[in-house]
């Protein structure tokens, strides 16, 4: 869907036009979540490995719960953004609406795993103490952004979500599953930069809490997902 710059002056509007790719990204929806999908796997990726390495070299079951959890976003974000390779040709019989609708579905039961993986990150942080810690005003520039993203994940949803392909939509949701993790990270770090004050027992009841109701979110977003690629997926 192309967006309307009128807004810009005229100048500007001209020198956008003039790059392709800029102008692309600017007025391009699609492309440009597509693009910023490519971007956030490479970074899940980076992640998982490097905490999969480290929770095996020191032995940390902390560790490798996160790593599974990176792993589990990693895979889902491909399988979503392979199916929207245009060059990639459909199955035999298959429309490639359809098979958008199979990765929507895939998408769905994949966000349901994402939730027991987390449950798990959950656990060890109230059993364990362990956490995420930001060390200065660093945790200020990680609020900031952590809300950025959840406040446009969740006007996407509110504004955007039916003008997509199914593709398109579910990097969105995996968009809006990871805000809703990253609520839970800033939160352990909040307590423990700000929390010294909080009862032990306060803070794992808190922590418990938010990633309690996190996985149910996740959980049931990815069912409802699965239940509608297969109303939609039929038709």
């Amino acid at each position: 869907m192309e967006r309307n710059h009128k807004h810009l002056p005229a100048k500007l509007r001209h020198k956008i036009r003039r790059h392709r790719l800029l102008s692309r990204w600017m007025e391009d929806d699609a492309f440009r979540i597509v693009a910023v999908g490519y971007g956030s796997l490479a970074g899940n990726s980076v992640l998982a490995l490097s905490k999969m390495l480290a929770g095996w070299w020191f032995s940390s079951r902390w560790l490798m719960a996160l790593a599974g959890y990176y792993l589990v976003l990693c895979v889902t974000r491909f399988l979503i953004l392979r199916s929207t390779r245009s060059g990639r040709p459909p199955k035999k019989g298959e429309s490639r609406l359809a098979r958008e609708w199979k990765t929507y579905r895939l998408c769905g039961c994949l966000l349901v795993v994402l939730s027991f993986a987390l449950q798990g990150v959950a656990i060890l942080i109230v059993k364990e103490g362990q956490g995420f810690r930001y060390h200065g005003y660093l945790i200020f520039a990680v609020a900031l952004y952590d809300f950025s993203c959840l406040t446009a994940a969740l006007v996407y949803l509110i504004r955007k979500r039916k003008i997509h392909t199914p593709a398109i939509a579910a990097i969105k949701y995996i968009s809006l599953a990871t805000s809703l993790v990253s609520m839970l990270s800033l939160q352990t770090a909040m307590f423990a930069s700000f929390g010294q004050d909080t009862p032990p027992e306060t803070r794992q009841f808190m922590n418990l809490l938010t990633g309690t109701a996190v996985c149910g979110l996740l959980a049931v977003l990815g069912v409802a997902m699965v239940l509608v690629a297969n109303q939609r997926g039929k038709g």
